[in-house]
């Protein structure tokens, strides 16, 4: 597994861009019906969390379930990603 400081710097437009990309894909791969052995584990079992997600981390924070909070705070990441791209 690598460390972070090992992998490469991104430019903060090419990092915007590269994350749409990701869910765009994820959101194609859902919406699609294409079957997907990782999204049908992770289906399976809402707690599965792949090794390389935890390896070398730390233990993560408990924080209180607010999905309407979440919910806004993910949009707000949304339209600052699609306003920077």
């Amino acid at each position: 597994m690598a460390d972070l400081r090992e992998i490469p710097s991104y430019a903060p437009k090419k990092q915007s861009r590269i994350i749409i990309a990701c869910c765009a894909l994820h959101n194609f791969i859902r919406t699609s019906g294409i079957k997907d052995r990782h999204f049908a584990r992770c289906d399976h079992d809402e707690n599965y969390v792949p090794e390389e997600a935890y390896v070398n981390q730390p233990e993560p924070e408990v924080v209180e379930d607010d999905s309407q909070l979440m919910n806004a705070f993910r949009e707000s990441v949304a339209c600052a990603l699609v306003n920077r791209a």
